[in-house]
């Protein structure tokens, strides 16, 4: 099969790929009304798709005139997304991960976009419970006052910002309070228990939960014998219950909480608020990650190690296992290029019974995710969707934890694992869009189907080229200055998306072998779409500044 042959299969397929898609999005849905450009309240059915087109051109302006990006990075971010500037910076935004940092505070009674996302930040958080569309002021500054007494912190500016840092905020509680303060006690109405997804009267395993206590506190030998004998004693008449009250009520506490909360949100495991308040759907979560790093047998920490049931609805939790195991992640073990080369190789040699299965598991879950989507996309412009997050970045983290083994766990535990991996793709769903598109276009234009037209008062100019061969360009004999940058422009907004098409276009061949044969197929290629738009538009980033 020759190269050119190759490139026009890949271009057919991800052309019927796209149509897949649809146009709008619930994550984007979801951003404009947190910031206030769209209410919660149902959408009109004759006025919806207006009025989400008027939220995206509201935000859009208010983004240009908000100097959070410079001009070059502007410039930079509509070369590589074109039509989607608009979501894409929504996206970044609104990122808890990575977000971009805010240069300057609002004063009292302006209404701006800074203001905006400055209240969504103290919103997720729990510190502001009102419109992110509300001008700046008393509640504002109330919720900075206490953001920056838990974060030990005088400047308002250093400490919203650290906000859109998730794993920042929990490194300068750690440094602030030690571990022990993530020695949490916990509540729970036990008319709720009918609604877990385990028996707490299971999690009564002193010996478990001590065990791993040991060691990872440091607490001292005698606070150690103290507490097994306070807290963990068989009889509830031993415990020291004063004690345990006091702890499951304070702020700390539920402020630690949160931002557990927001990181296993924006980790797929979570779609309640993050408030700070123990539910059945927070204690779930913690249950639902367990289980889904425990699908391998790589992992062997279960629920009675760091959950242990006092009695009378009360709970001790060692939050500093799931921080220290899960939650911080500095530097993942694996580049995204040896998970993504990982899950090719070993998908490859599976026997031809495992291949059948380990396909058909896989585009069950890729089905799977986009029925959800599907179903998430009508349901959030109803305003009755939990609140998802379909981060990427969130999305590779994760993936670099399992990469390696996710093969095995789809074929031995595709049950535990089902809705973690549909939302891994449903993320991926949701970034791959814009990634296709670039690659198309970009595909287009190397095989030299892609003129590049612009036009101004009758005046049309015209150039096609390929990008290994000869380019020819028609202009208008009375093109002025400024006509002729608008034709060169479009031209360098095509070029930049047949690089990061060539960027790609090698290690989508290298898979295509397998795609041809229905084997692996289309959601690891989607992965390879994902990761590469990033690294591109990072590369972009560099480029401009």
């Amino acid at each position: 099969m020759t190269q050119f042959n190759s490139l026009d299969l890949l271009l057919a397929e991800a052309e019927q790929q796209s149509k897949e898609f649809g146009t709008d999005s619930a994550e984007v849905i979801q951003h404009l009304r947190d910031l206030g450009y769209l209410n919660n309240l149902p959408i009109n059915i004759l006025s919806k798709d207006q009025s989400l087109i008027k939220a995206i051109a509201d935000f859009e302006s208010d983004f240009m005139e908000s100097g959070i990006l410079s001009s070059k990075q502007i410039e930079a971010t509509k070369a590589m997304y074109d039509d989607a500037f608009a979501e894409e910076m929504l996206r970044i935004l609104m990122d808890l991960d990575e977000g971009i940092p805010i240069k300057y505070m609002p004063e009292f009674g302006e209404m701006s976009l800074t203001t905006r996302v400055i209240h969504y930040r103290l919103n997720i958080y729990g510190l502001f419970q009102y419109s992110a569309k509300n001008a700046f002021g008393f509640s504002s500054s109330l919720g900075l006052q206490t953001l920056r007494q838990y974060l030990g912190l005088n400047s308002n500016l250093e400490a919203i910002n650290l906000l859109a840092n998730k794993e920042g905020v929990l490194k300068r509680i750690l440094s602030i309070y030690g571990n022990q303060r993530c020695m949490m006690f916990l509540y729970l109405d036990k008319a709720d228990f009918s609604r877990l997804d385990f028996k707490p009267d299971k999690l009564r395993s002193a010996r478990d939960f001590f065990q791993l206590l040991g060691q990872e506190y440091d607490f001292n030998a005698n606070y150690l014998v103290g507490f097994k004998r306070d807290i963990l004693a068989e009889k509830k008449s031993d415990v020291k219950w004063e004690y345990v009250r006091g702890r499951s009520s304070d702020d700390l506490t539920r402020f630690i909480i949160q931002v557990l909360q927001v990181h296993q949100w924006m980790d797929g495991f979570y779609e309640g608020k993050t408030d700070g308040e123990i539910g059945v759907m927070s204690l779930n979560s913690i249950a639902s990650l367990l289980k889904f790093y425990n699908a391998e047998e790589d992992e062997n920490v279960k629920l009675k190690s760091i959950l242990y049931y006092i009695g009378d609805g009360y709970f001790v939790f060692n939050g500093l296992h799931l921080i220290k195991h899960y939650v911080i992640e500095d530097v993942p073990k694996n580049s995204e290029e040896d998970v993504i080369h990982s899950l090719t190789v070993q998908s490859g040699r599976l026997n031809e019974a495992d291949q059948i299965k380990f396909e058909a598991n896989l585009n069950s879950v890729l089905n799977s995710a986009k029925i959800e989507l599907h179903d998430r996309k009508q349901k959030v412009r109803q305003g009755i969707l939990k609140r998802a997050y379909f981060g990427i970045r969130a999305f590779f983290k994760k993936l670099f934890r399992i990469g390696k083994r996710l093969v095995k766990m789809i074929l031995r535990h595709i049950k535990k694992i089902f809705s973690q991996l549909t939302d891994f793709f449903k993320r991926v769903l949701e970034y791959g869009k814009q990634a296709l598109r670039s690659f198309i276009q970009g595909i287009k234009y190397i095989i030299g189907r892609l003129p590049i037209i612009t036009a101004s008062d009758s005046k049309v100019s015209i150039s096609n080229s390929e990008f290994m061969g000869d380019t020819l360009s028609i202009l208008y004999e009375g093109l002025s200055e400024s006509e002729l940058e608008k034709h060169q422009k479009k031209v360098l907004e095509t070029q930049r998306s047949a690089q990061y098409s060539v960027a790609i276009v090698g290690e989508v061949l290298k898979l295509l072998k397998y795609m041809l044969k229905g084997f692996v197929g289309w959601p690891i290629l989607i992965l390879q779409l994902a990761r590469a738009t990033r690294t591109l538009y990072q590369q972009h980033q560099i480029i401009y500044q």
